[in-house]
């Protein structure tokens, strides 16, 4: 499982490199930072997750994750797709975010019946909380970067953002769902 997930890590560097030379500087700059950031899913055996099977499907979900995303960025599907492909990624990555938070609090509030709710707003909460921090990268990158090289915005609206916002907590409240039915019946 990590060996896929160090492949998917080399195939985002290997789009960053096409996108820097093919496409647009500033979306190959973009897609190199978020392989940077994947490596950060590395410390998560040492500091953030117990090993476990399921944190190696975290890691490989988020890495796909921005496999996709560097794709959809290099060939222009944000704005060119003919449904919306924004609405699915949010929902994906709340889901993804609240299934780290219970894979990391779990262990923390031994899950009995009581708990199990307090692990769900937590884990919609997280998922919340780095859906903000993400509208909130999109806007300033729109305000300098993005003005600077005449890039389509990342947020057309308030529109947009308050529906990327709620998509982020759909993704959240999904994923906390089905992780605290799941432990409930184990």
């Amino acid at each position: 499982m990590n060996l896929f997930s160090h492949l998917l890590r080399a195939l985002i560097f290997l789009f960053g490199a096409y996108a820097l030379l093919h496409v647009h500087p500033i979306i190959g700059m973009f897609i190199f930072l978020s392989g940077l950031f994947s490596l950060l899913f590395v410390l998560r055996r040492s500091i953030w997750l117990i090993p476990s099977r399921g944190a190696d499907w975290w890691e490989v979900s988020m890495v796909l994750l921005i496999v996709v995303h560097s794709l959809l960025l290099i060939f222009g599907l944000y704005s060119r797709a003919p449904f919306p492909l924004d609405i699915p990624m949010h929902i994906l990555g709340g889901a993804i975010i609240a299934w780290w938070a219970v894979l990391v609090f779990e262990g923390e509030l031994r899950l009995v019946r009581a708990r199990m709710l307090k692990l769900a707003i937590i884990a919609i909460a997280l998922a919340t909380l780095v859906g903000v921090l993400w509208e909130g990268f999109e806007w300033s990158f729109d305000h300098t970067l993005g003005a600077q090289y005449h890039l389509p915005p990342a947020q057309p609206s308030n529109d947009d953002t308050m529906k990327d916002l709620a998509n982020d907590v759909l993704g959240g409240i999904i994923a906390a769902l089905i992780a605290t039915r799941k432990k409930e019946r184990a």
